[in-house]
């Protein structure tokens, strides 16, 4: 019996985190003034954008995935997410330069 409300009771929390998780703001209201690089990437992938896009680098040498995110459909935000775990953050990034970069025959040569 104790061990059914114990599952009850994490099963309850799960849907209590999905609930919380999967609010989105509209990203006319997004402010990135934060403390943080950590807390202005989870703010961006909680954001509700125009254009969402990713796109799987595995044949770069040190660019693994990157994503886009525009408010306007003319600019927006680009994540790289690099090996060891890094990542790097750039705004105000034309929609144009990031469609050139995802068409690049050479991701690493294009960012640099």
């Amino acid at each position: 019996m104790m061990k059914s409300k114990i599952y009850l009771l994490i099963s309850i929390c799960f849907v209590c985190m999905a609930c919380v998780s999967s609010q989105q703001q509209d990203c006319n209201n997004l402010n990135l003034n934060v403390s943080s690089y950590n807390q202005a990437e989870a703010l961006i992938k909680q954001t509700q954008f125009k254009v969402e896009e990713q796109q799987n680098m595995r044949s770069s040498g040190w660019i693994k995935r990157a994503a886009y995110y525009s408010c306007d459909g003319e600019t927006g935000y680009l994540i790289l997410y690099l090996d060891k775990g890094k990542s790097y953050l750039h705004q105000n990034l034309p929609l144009s330069v990031w469609k050139a970069f995802v068409n690049a025959s050479s991701y690493s040569s294009f960012y640099n």
